[in-house]
């Protein structure tokens, strides 16, 4: 693996800069997130397991010797020595010290919440009365309701993912914070905004061709969805076709592209034709994807921060309003 030049623990030592903290936090957020989808808990998450690039400026989360690999229901066993106890107990959570308690995700949200408290107050919450994010950087004070949930004793009244985590931090217009996805196929953590479409991954094909009573049909590489034949009997894009003989005639179904067509020239000049009209449809159902990907993600953190709004506003007005 790649050598590192520190870890979180040392940033925490030398100082954070506070515009820096969330930024690193949601770098941190979307490393054990990843390890989530996957089925993967940590278990031992703390500053001297998250490493640090300097080059990059980025955070890894490592050392996932003790994790539980949920998906193949493998659990680790560690060897210690006398007197050692696995782990470190300062970032472990209430149902770790407890045996018998069930251990799930929420246990490296718990973590999470200490080590978030940490970056920018310099502590580890323990019990109440610990130091509070609004006592040194005002303007983050709304992360401390945060924290208080997140380090809840009992995990039913944590987050109950790390994407509500960002969703909360989203609603607050932190723009830096990135929501992912499984890609089920690849079993790969990627990116909101990447593209998922089989039909983008493996654009269509014309693999076949058959005629029977004066009907060609084309055969496609895959099926193809409705948004797709939109597409491609709507093409933007200047193109060739034979009169009467369009995209926009086509009967279109499944994998089976069909149209009238009576005379082998006519036949093989909607052949050429139509390879030439898939490159189009491709490209013009791609952008379609992406368009609308990326709307639908302007409007759920649009939904968010109104959310927030909605909650504060009416926080207030609780506040100043007696009885």
């Amino acid at each position: 693996m790649p050598f590192y030049q520190g870890s979180l623990r040392s940033l925490v030592a030398a100082g954070i800069s506070p515009d820096k903290v969330l930024p690193y936090f949601g770098q941190l957020l979307d490393g054990v997130e990843a390890a989530h989808l996957l089925k993967v808990i940590h278990r031992d998450l703390k500053p001297e397991n998250i490493l640090y690039d300097q080059g990059t400026d980025r955070l890894v989360v490592a050392d996932f010797g003790i994790a539980h690999f949920e998906q193949e229901d493998l659990y680790t066993t560690i060897e210690t020595k006398p007197g050692e106890r696995m782990a470190n107990f300062l970032y472990a959570a209430p149902e770790q010290r407890t045996p018998g308690k069930n251990v799930d995700l929420r246990t490296d949200i718990y973590a999470l919440g200490l080590i978030l408290n940490e970056m920018f107050t310099g502590e580890v919450p323990q019990g109440a009365g610990y130091k509070l994010i609004a006592g040194v950087v005002p303007q983050f004070s709304y992360l401390d309701d945060l924290v208080a949930t997140m380090i809840q004793q009992s995990p039913e009244n944590r987050p109950a993912s790390i994407e509500n985590i960002k969703n909360q931090l989203i609603g607050r217009k932190n723009e830096f914070i990135n929501t992912q996805k499984l890609n089920a196929v690849r079993n790969t953590v990627i990116s909101a905004s990447e593209i998922n479409d089989p039909l983008i991954t493996n654009p269509i094909r014309l693999i076949d061709r058959d005629w029977e009573n004066n009907q060609l049909t084309l055969i496609l590489s895959q099926p193809v969805n409705q948004k797709w034949i939109g597409s491609f009997q709507h093409l933007r894009s200047n193109h060739e076709a034979i009169m009467g003989k369009g995209p926009e005639r086509f009967n279109i179904s499944g994998n089976k592209a069909s149209i009238v067509a009576s005379n082998l020239g006519e036949i093989q000049q909607i052949i050429n034709h139509f390879k030439n009209w898939l490159v189009i449809a491709n490209r013009q159902y791609e952008e379609l994807i992406q368009s609308e990907q990326e709307e639908n993600e302007r409007n759920k953190r649009q939904k968010l921060q109104q959310d927030i709004e909605v909650l504060e506003k009416r926080q207030r007005i609780l506040k100043e309003v007696s009885i």
